[in-house]
């Protein structure tokens, strides 16, 4: 059986455009400055370097907090 533990990952960032910061949603990547308003989904994981500040200092490691 193969492993899908991260598939969701693997879809969102298939087209390469997807930060991999971040996981729940995708982020563009390289985009200079990302706003949560530009982005459809909230309270998305931070798995690494929060680039963009989308992490406001409500619960750690979660993005656009709704």
């Amino acid at each position: 059986a193969c492993p899908v533990e991260h598939e969701q990952e693997r879809e969102q960032s298939a087209g390469g455009d997807c930060d991999p910061n971040y996981a729940g949603s995708c982020v563009p990547a390289g985009e200079g400055d990302v706003d949560c308003g530009e982005i459809p989904e909230t309270d998305f994981e931070v798995v690494g370097e929060d680039v963009y500040g989308l992490d406001g200092g409500g619960e750690p490691g979660v993005a656009c907090e709704s």
